[in-house]
């Protein structure tokens, strides 16, 4: 591939591992390293879709190797999806994909976590650290080509009783991403080739300007596909009906009732789906029960009530029984409300009205 960056480039001397795989993926990042003219030099945070830093999530990577005679570009869609449980799914013309061992070709972690700042939580020396990922011992032999990718991910969840907002657990080895998985951002790193390639890569990652040895990362913004399997207890589902009732949450104590304030609202009770770690769910709306469904965020929002892009009772992560209570709208007498599913498997929700 392309981007070989001499590691005396800024005026820093960065050593590489003594000891590299044959596989072997070397990837720095800057944390306001000094350089030779008295500037500094950061790389810019993984982002999400809306541009905010990761913080918190997980930073993974990913060798795929293909079927014999195909080739991947940095143009190409990832060769692989992942679902909202942090399933990974081979794509069109991916043969197999194994998780890098991070360090360490025995190593079981496979991702790092991101820092506050939205940059992996590593040991940085002057500004700079960095993260090797290897083919993994496991997997044995490494093939005649694998294509390597950094992937991150949005796992970003509204507790239903309190509002804030938290993020996943970083999961760093195991054969999933972290969950409940609501996007993804997949780059390619590296081409690499057995046995011809030589010594192991290392590269730049985000720096804020373009320039060789310097690879610029997607941001999560990639959707989560459909869950077709799912394992309950032990048992691999497959029907739609069936997946989307072990993601159904139990919804139950509807009443009128008022808050602390005094101010008239509804509380409702849930307790978690049978596989409460695999999605996250929205309340819907709406003032009759044949259609014309809408989040109820979009109707405070409609009504003046809440402030445009608030997610209040939008992908709330249920992993444990609880109550909420929501805010009763005035001069309505009637309006139904649905608990519904971040994915797309089937009617997997709860309804209540009014």
């Amino acid at each position: 591939m392309k981007r070989h960056w001499s590691l005396f480039a800024l005026g820093v001397l960065l050593l590489a591992p003594s000891a590299w795989a044959e596989f072997a993926y070397s990837a720095y990042f800057c944390r306001e390293a000094l350089l030779d003219d008295g500037s500094t030099l950061s790389s810019l945070p993984l982002a999400y879709a809306d541009g905010t830093p990761a913080a918190g999530e997980t930073l993974a990577f990913l060798y795929v190797v293909p079927e014999a005679g195909v080739a991947f570009t940095e143009e190409d869609s990832p060769p692989f999806t992942f679902a909202s449980d942090g399933t990974v799914t081979l794509g069109e013309g991916a043969a197999r994909v194994v998780w890098a061992a991070m360090g360490d070709v025995e190593s079981p972690n496979h991702g790092v976590a991101l820092g506050a700042d939205g940059l992996p939580a590593l040991n940085y020396v002057n500004g700079f650290g960095f993260c090797t990922a290897n083919w993994p011992a496991e997997a044995g032999e490494p093939p005649a080509t694998a294509y390597l990718y950094v992937i991150h991910f949005d796992t970003r969840a509204v507790d239903p009783a309190t509002g804030e907002m938290t993020v996943a657990a970083p999961v760093v080895s195991g054969d999933k991403g972290p969950a409940p998985l609501s996007a993804w951002g997949a780059t390619l790193c590296e081409v690499f080739s057995w046995p011809t390639m030589g010594p192991g890569v290392a590269e730049y990652l985000n720096l804020p300007y373009e320039g060789e040895g310097n690879v610029r990362l997607a941001a999560a913004e990639q959707p989560v596909a459909p869950i077709t399997e799912l394992v309950v207890e032990g048992e691999t589902l497959t029907d739609p009906d069936a997946i989307a009732a072990a993601l159904a949450p139990a919804v139950s104590g509807f009443a009128a009732a008022e808050d602390e304030e005094g101010d008239p609202v509804f509380t409702f009770s849930f307790a978690p789906a049978r596989v409460p770690e695999a999605t996250t769910y929205t309340l819907w709306t709406s003032d009759r029960l044949d259609g014309g469904w809408m989040t109820f965020d979009a109707l405070l929002q409609q009504k003046g009530l809440a402030q445009s892009g608030g997610v209040r009772y939008t992908k709330w992560r249920i992993q444990k029984e609880g109550s909420v209570a929501i805010p009763r709208l005035p001069d309505e007498d009637t309006r139904f409300y649905r608990l519904r599913g971040d994915i797309d498997v089937g009617t997997n929700e709860s309804v209540k009205g009014e």
